[in-house]
């Protein structure tokens, strides 16, 4: 999950957080698009805001959570 927040941070001083934050929400409205991911792999589907048992294994965390970081962060690009 840390890289991911990593990799945020870099493409947010490239392009500025407000890309990405508007980037990550388009991300969010197209995934809930997406018909429900089978049980055996939703710990592995992005989503918006998983229940708290599918974080623990999550790989990545939520688009909010992601959006939150860019937001209480000042990046210059």
């Amino acid at each position: 999950r840390r890289r991911e927040y990593n990799a945020d941070a870099g493409s947010a001083r490239l392009v500025g957080a407000d890309n990405m934050i508007q980037a990550l929400q388009v991300l969010n409205r197209s995934a809930a698009l997406l018909p429900p991911a089978d049980a055996r792999v939703a710990a592995l589907q992005i989503s918006s805001r998983p229940h708290r048992w599918i974080q623990l294994y999550s790989t990545h965390p939520s688009i909010e959570d992601r959006i939150d970081a860019l937001r209480r962060h000042t990046y210059s690009n």
